[in-house]
């Protein structure tokens, strides 16, 4: 018996392609923005949330991730998106969720939507582990952004 090496490529692709021969996916898809200032990430929770996530979330209906970020930012800080640039993809196997995290530029509001905090965290904060931020933020985004010099 021969074992087979499979590279996905294209996780889009091949999820059409399942979907096409009747199999269904469930996998989640979710779009993040990375709004660096100051060497600082741009964070932020919502209601009565104590941790801490970058903006984006959940793609809807045929949304491609940039349109799905656009309105998250819109939703989530009445942010105008002014450029993203692919940096990140993730695949979480835990929940079954497809991220894509962007470098951004946006342009923010003088006023954020009423129950949206914001926070600019920092590597001091990253290193104090004080501030609680989303695991992916914590063990995956932020490195990668330390390790690249981005913050």
């Amino acid at each position: 018996m021969s074992i087979k090496t499979v590279t996905i490529i294209n996780v889009g692709r091949i999820k059409e392609l399942l979907v096409r021969a009747g199999i269904v996916i469930s996998m989640r898809r979710r779009a993040g923005g990375l709004y660096i200032q100051d060497n600082k990430l741009l964070l932020i929770s919502e209601g009565d949330k104590t941790m801490f996530w970058t903006p984006g979330g959940g793609l809807e209906g045929s949304e491609t991730f940039e349109v799905a970020l656009e309105r998250e930012l819109l939703e989530e800080l009445n942010a105008r998106l002014i450029s993203a640039d692919l940096y990140l993809t993730y695949m979480d196997h835990e929940v079954d969720e497809l991220v894509q995290y962007y470098l951004i530029d946006m342009e923010l509001p003088d006023t954020i939507p009423n129950g949206t905090r914001i926070y600019a965290y920092s590597i001091k904060d990253h290193k104090a582990n004080e501030l609680p931020v989303s695991k992916r933020v914590y063990e995956l985004v932020f490195p990668k952004l330390i390790l690249d010099k981005l913050v």
